[in-house]
């Protein structure tokens, strides 16, 4: 049989708790369950055991267990270091607990702990005009120095194109990262880089310089020289030679025609490109006015502004765009 315990150890279970005659029916029918409710314990203890990514069994998760199990905990055996089994003389399976002998007249001398003392308040100035006042309760320079030499190195490391995934060059700046106490996930950067690069679409293009005008240039259409002596219009027309001969009986160049309509195929592209760039603007400014995490952007939202208003102090669209950054900032309830 695969049972762990027999008739015999429940017999001595009960003489261990006052209980001295037990038959052997009792017994044996005591026996399955309380196995299973052995192996219910340590099989509930070795959970918290892989909770705590350790490989060692402690008292504290067979207590741990218990409670689990509305059972009265273990008391006596707490500790951090396991106890210690030792093998008695003479025999093969028979261990007991390595437990050293105490002389309870040394124990009686040891002098008494002192009391804690009792909690108490007090107030004191964090800072006073911006200037951390030297008090006990406050960390020194040193202290704040120490403190801050992971968060350095940190940023020295994401200037160094380490551990970030590829997002240490937000916004251009490489500072940003390491002024800011926020650090943001790979997702969050991304996100980020996306809104900046929206707001930056409202600046304007910058004209494209004139092409120049042929010299002697008159009210007919170009021509170029084909073979020997064969002359043809330099550019094509999509109404052939019919739109030729009437373009010339008006009077109007086949050239300014054709740029009137490159000009207006332009302007047509411009207005869809500014609609569609507007659609996704007041898009990422409502997700910056609604975002339930928007606290954590803040800083980063505040330098982009700084620095984009010291860029573009003559471009009027991408002012009234980082104003209306700034407002959907203001409206946001998370950030304070």
């Amino acid at each position: 049989s695969m049972s762990l315990l027999d008739a015999s150890c429940i017999r001595v279970i009960a003489e261990s708790v006052g209980i001295a005659q037990v038959s052997d029916e009792v017994a044996e029918a005591l026996a399955p369950d309380v196995e299973y409710r052995l192996r219910d314990i340590v099989q509930e203890a070795l959970k918290f055991m892989r909770h705590g990514r350790r490989e060692t069994l402690t008292c504290d998760d067979i207590n741990f267990a218990l409670r689990a199990r509305s059972c009265d905990p273990l008391y006596g055996y707490s500790g951090t270091d396991p106890p210690r089994f030792c093998r008695a003389k003479g025999t093969q399976d028979v261990y007991y607990l390595d437990d050293a002998e105490l002389n309870l007249a040394d124990l009686m001398a040891v002098p008494l702990p002192s009391m804690p003392r009792p909690p108490r308040f007090t107030a004191h100035w964090l800072a006073v005009s911006g200037v951390q006042p030297d008090v006990t309760e406050n960390p020194t320079s040193a202290e704040a120095l120490a403190a801050a030499q992971p968060a350095r190195a940190a940023a020295s490391k994401r200037k160094r194109g380490g551990g970030n995934g590829g997002g240490d060059e937000l916004n251009g700046d490489e500072a940003l990262l390491g002024q800011a106490k926020q650090v943001l996930w790979a997702e969050q950067q991304v996100w980020l880089e996306k809104l900046f690069e929206i707001i930056r679409a409202s600046k304007p293009a910058a004209p494209q310089p004139a092409p120049p005008q042929p010299a002697g240039g008159g009210g007919g259409a170009a021509m170029e020289v084909v073979g020997e002596g064969a002359a043809a219009p330099a550019t094509s027309h999509p109404g052939g030679e019919a739109a030729v001969a009437a373009s010339r009986a008006a009077g109007i160049s086949l050239d300014s025609s054709a740029e009137r309509a490159e000009a207006e195929a332009a302007q047509r592209r411009d207005a869809e490109a500014e609609g569609g760039h507007e659609a996704a603007l007041g898009s990422a400014l409502r997700s910056v006015a609604r975002e339930p995490s928007m606290h954590a952007y803040a800083p980063y939202l505040c330098q982009f502004v700084e620095s984009e208003v010291q860029r573009n102090l003559q471009c009027l669209p991408m002012l009234f765009a980082l104003m209306r950054l700034v407002r959907a900032m203001l409206v946001c309830l998370e950030i304070t």
